[in-house]
């Protein structure tokens, strides 16, 4: 048998429990479910056919409805879509994070023409660090659908773009995820 914990182990372990509700919120960490993701393919470049996985936005946008394949996916001018589109996106628009809010980016690539948007941390080394993407605050009305993409995947497709000096890649998304697999993902890509 076990013998009972001590005053001085138990303290320790609330000490702990305190630490990591401040660092995590009440909430605790955010774990996100299968269905809360959506995994596209890209076609063009040849050299990036891989599939990637995004986050859906929370609270903001639509479900797609149908397949896009092949579509465009453009990157948007400006870059993190804060201001209205300098050009018009026929298909999906590739927008940079920060500087202003989730919903105002997807307003903004909805107005100029896009099907759907996929907004890219613009961290480079963030390979696992998913973003809940909320609508807060504003009155923006989004009914594209909006995903987030980790920073490596963003950087990933952007170099890819400026190696092959084009303006745009061209992907399939969303694609059924039972249909994938385990060598379809890219190298660099976190083991789930």
């Amino acid at each position: 048998p076990q013998p009972p914990m001590g005053l001085a182990m138990w303290l320790h372990r609330v000490a702990i429990a305190v630490v990591a509700l401040t660092l995590l919120g009440s909430r605790g960490p955010v774990v996100h479910g299968w269905s809360d993701f959506v995994y596209f393919r890209v076609l063009e470049p040849l050299d990036l056919r891989y599939v990637f996985r995004g986050l859906i936005a929370k609270d903001f946008g639509a479900e797609f409805e149908t397949t896009l394949s092949p579509v465009a996916l453009v990157p948007t001018v400006p870059a993190k879509a804060c201001a209205p589109l300098q050009h018009r996106v026929s298909g999906v628009a590739l927008i940079l994070r920060g500087d202003c809010s989730f919903a105002e980016k997807a307003q903004h690539a909805q107005q100029a023409g896009a099907q759907a948007a996929l907004i890219a941390d613009t961290d480079p080394d963030n390979d696992n660090n998913w973003v809940d993407m909320i609508l807060d605050g504003g009155d923006f009305v989004v009914t594209i659908p909006t995903v987030f993409l980790l920073g490596l995947d963003g950087y990933h497709l952007q170099d890819a773009l400026r190696r092959h000096h084009r303006k745009t890649a061209v992907i399939s998304i969303p694609i059924n995820e039972s249909s994938i697999g385990p060598h379809e993902f890219a190298p660099w890509a976190v083991a789930w």
